[in-house]
């Protein structure tokens, strides 16, 4: 079950900007996997585009949460279950940000594709935070 951390007094900004970083870095990292995955499934295995679109995003998600557990977080000594389940959580309450964003700028006219990279900073801010205070909270990393 996931819970709401405790206040904490004394947060490590060099160790934030770092995890912050290796976190970028794995976003982009499981993106590229993922949209690869969703035109290699499209063009060899002839994935429709829902199809291709749920293989690309398990994929990135399985991949990026191996990396942010291990490299960014290094939260290897947690049982899986539940950060998996705790990932899953914060990446679906980021992804319904990035959603209302997006459609909220669509509201004001904004072009389809421009709404869209406005989610993306929406979704991404709320992905880390979640992850590193709450999913993988207990983590003191020396980077």
């Amino acid at each position: 079950m996931l819970r709401l951390p405790r206040a904490r007094r004394n947060v490590d900004f060099d160790e934030l900007f770092w995890q912050a970083a290796k976190f970028l870095v794995v976003g982009a990292a499981n993106t590229l996997v993922a949209l690869g995955t969703i035109i290699f499934t499209i063009n060899f295995f002839g994935f429709g585009d829902v199809a291709a679109n749920l293989s690309g995003y398990t994929i990135g998600l399985t991949l990026g949460f191996i990396l942010n557990r291990h490299w960014t977080f290094q939260a290897i000594d947690r049982r899986s279950i539940s950060l998996v389940i705790g990932y899953l959580a914060a990446f679906a309450v980021s992804y319904a940000l990035n959603l209302i964003v997006v459609l909220v700028v669509l509201e004001t006219g904004t072009d389809h594709l421009l709404a869209q990279v406005c989610g993306i900073p929406a979704y991404t801010g709320a992905f880390f935070l979640l992850c590193r205070f709450v999913v993988f909270r207990h983590v003191r990393n020396a980077s």
